[in-house]
């Protein structure tokens, strides 16, 4: 029987053999930025377009634009490029360019800076609160199929007192890595990923990868989200029936950061999981898509330092595994729905609907809506609400149950949720959100009330100036109030922050 690896290595293998005998295709495959504000001009420019997109599951690459990539420069964000010829060298650079640039018929290779550095200031604060990021990020496209993405990130950071007392307990740091403890509360972590795409033919791509993927419209998913750390993954995209039906399998590797009890291993192992993800996406005319979604995780290690899953969960068939035996295998299991409609060109109502396929049955939901008053301004709302099945407690202990345990709910990787921060507890939750966009300047306005067992209030405005449009660069002030009202050991607290960054991730901080 084949191992996992050696399963994923084969049929990739196999497939890239098949893609030398393809069509050629048209423009480039690079992926996009996951970040939520980055897709505010693309938002809009999709919503006004005449012909349906599948864009609930990210990231989606250049090619999945269609019509849309020639503008993409444009479009993110709006700033007049014809000036840019007479601008000095070092200018062009610093606010327009990529730091280093190869272009040529069959290949471009761009290297740009990863950075993040911020102060906070904090009345409350003993030390001082800060982040320190410095990386890079080099992206290679190679003639019209090959694409390849590979960034670095080193952060050093001191954090507010509720963040910190997260990682004590999940001993990560907030989807970017485990952390070594320095002095004074200090944290130093890491954080890689990479991708290999290749665009088979113009119906079909497969991506090799360690990354994130998020499934939704909204700021939250109940299906898959960032939240957590990278992975490594295979994704197939397949798109059929002249673009009306997209169908994505996502196959990836997850870990907890809890040892397996062994005997016959000279060191323990972490304990690693095999997901099987399937979404299907169906375009009902322009304005209505409908997304099925499947996904179980299987133990793929066991005291003598292996386990045996069969092959029925690598078969890219949706709902195989549902309604078969292979899910009794499962540590957790997640079905779902998703929901986006464009009623006009203004306005977008969305919405997922998921379920545990385990005994416990864990149901929760979402509904929201955007609103372009304007091309640059966005207003919007979002409701979650999920039941429980565990104790507030327990959610925050790494690495939760044992593999042998099914009657926990184990949608985590690192332990992080792989959906909603608190996934585990009864809690509803409103996010009220504006962003507007003027040429460079962003503004954004967010508020997060929670409710049920996990009661408390996030407030939120930024500014930002972009300063090179090509990496997302940005210098910004932020100001975040929280207001922890059902948390005894916690008061409410006013942060004010400045700072500089290549914002081309989420980190979430509103839990």
């Amino acid at each position: 029987m084949l191992r996992p690896r050696q399963y994923l290595c084969r049929l990739v293998s196999l497939a890239f053999l098949f893609a030398l005998l393809t069509i050629e295709v048209k423009g480039q495959n690079q992926q996009l930025p996951l970040n939520y504000s980055y897709r505010l001009q693309l938002e809009g420019a999709m919503l006004n377009s005449d012909k349906a997109f599948h864009s609930s599951f990210l990231p989606i690459s250049q090619h999945d634009l269609g019509e849309l990539e020639p503008e993409l420069d444009s479009l993110m964000p709006i700033f007049d490029l014809s000036k840019q010829k007479d601008l000095p060298g070092w200018k062009r650079k610093f606010f327009h360019e990529h730091l280093f640039i190869l272009d040529s018929a069959n290949y471009q290779l761009t290297l740009d800076p990863l950075y993040h550095f911020e102060y906070t200031y904090n009345d409350e604060a003993e030390k001082t609160i800060f982040k320190n990021t410095r990386g890079f990020l080099l992206r290679l496209q190679l003639g019209k199929k090959v694409a390849v993405g590979s960034a670095f990130r080193e952060n050093q950071a001191r954090l507010p007192y509720y963040v910190t007392q997260r990682i004590s307990d999940t001993e990560v740091a907030y989807g970017q890595g485990k952390v070594k403890e320095l002095d004074d509360f200090a944290y130093d972590f890491a954080m890689s990923s990479a991708y290999l795409s290749y665009q088979v033919i113009d119906q079909l791509n497969l991506t090799l990868g360690h990354g994130k993927h998020f499934i939704g419209q909204g700021y939250r998913s109940h299906l898959l989200s960032d939240l957590a750390f990278n992975y490594p993954y295979l994704r197939i995209n397949s798109t059929w029936w002249d673009g009306r039906i997209n169908y994505q399998n996502l196959y990836s590797l997850y870990q907890d950061l809890e040892r397996v009890q062994s005997t016959t291993l000279a060191e323990e192992l972490f304990e690693r999981k095999f997901s099987s993800a399937h979404y299907l996406s169906v375009a009902i005319g322009k304005n209505l898509t409908l997304g099925l979604f499947e996904n179980h995780i299987y133990p793929l290690i066991d005291s003598s330092g292996r386990r045996d899953i069969g092959v029925q969960p690598y078969l890219p068939i949706i709902f195989l595994n549902t309604f078969s035996d292979a899910k009794q295998e499962a540590l957790a299991a997640r079905l779902g729905l998703d929901v986006k409609y464009s009623p006009g060109k203004k306005t977008l109502l969305y919405g997922q609907l998921s379920s545990d396929d385990l005994d416990e049955g864990l149901l929760s939901y979402q509904i929201g809506a955007k609103y372009f008053a304007l091309p640059s301004l966005r207003v919007g709302f979002e409701y979650n609400e999920t039941e429980s099945i565990l104790d507030e407690n327990t959610f925050f202990q790494p690495g939760i149950g044992s593999l042998a345990d099914r009657s926990l709910n184990r949608y985590l990787h690192y332990n992080e949720s792989l959906s909603l921060p608190y996934h585990q507890l009864a809690y509803n939750e409103l996010i009220v959100s504006a962003e507007y966009q003027r040429k460079r300047q962003i503004y954004e306005l967010r508020a997060s009330f929670f409710g049920n067992e996990i009661v408390q209030d996030f407030y939120m405005a930024q500014v930002s100036y972009i300063v090179n449009p090509k990496m997302n660069s940005a210098v910004y002030i932020n100001f975040t109030y929280r207001n922890p009202i059902g948390i005894s050991d916690q008061e409410s607290d006013l942060w004010i922050s400045f700072g500089w960054r290549t914002h081309l991730q989420n980190l979430y901080f509103n839990y």
